[in-house]
């Protein structure tokens, strides 16, 4: 059975509606037998993009493409600017969605506050560092999500620590 459209996003006559996990072009009438699933490929709609197998089913998780790793979450949507936990770890998504892998310093732009930047240091692989590390001889934090304190005070392990506006733990 065809699936049931649960977010129709144009429904003129030969246009692409987004049906439960699928993507379908329809031939002027809704209902079985009038979708075709579309070719493998990223859909850009409301601001966010999808990526569609052949079957017109969605990814969700991981996805490699073109050499460079996304992740889209369980509605289907891309992560960008943001880091997300995976299997224990903690990775960067950058701009383009894509998965962060250069070693050492990364700045990524905040998704919800875009006049603002987080730093973040990764380990070989593009994993964050969480938590304590030393870099030369000072000490930063980096959250449970990876990006670097900075002008703040944190309680951690019971004690207060202030941490300047470059990320410096000013009393470590």
């Amino acid at each position: 059975m065809f699936p049931r459209i649960t977010r129709r996003i144009n429904y003129d006559e030969g246009k692409e509606d987004l049906c439960d996990d699928h993507y379908c072009h329809y031939n002027g009438k809704h209902g079985p037998g009038n979708g075709i699933c579309c070719e493998e490929g990223r859909r850009k709609q409301s601001g966010s993009y999808w990526y569609f197998y052949e079957n017109g089913k969605m990814v969700t998780g991981w996805k490699q493409i073109d050499k460079k790793w996304y992740y889209f979450t369980t509605a289907g949507n891309m992560i960008a600017n943001e880091s997300v936990k995976s299997g224990g770890k903690v990775y960067l998504l950058g701009d383009s969605g894509a998965m962060v892998t250069k070693k050492g310093w990364a700045k990524i732009k905040g998704s919800s506050t875009p006049d603002r930047y987080a730093w973040f240091y990764l380990k070989s692989g593009g994993v964050c560092t969480t938590g304590w590390k030393k870099i030369g001889s000072k000490w930063y934090y980096f959250d449970f999500y990876g990006p670097m304190l900075c002008n703040t005070t944190r309680e951690i392990d019971g004690k207060n620590y202030k941490f300047n506006k470059s990320g410096v733990c000013t009393n470590p």
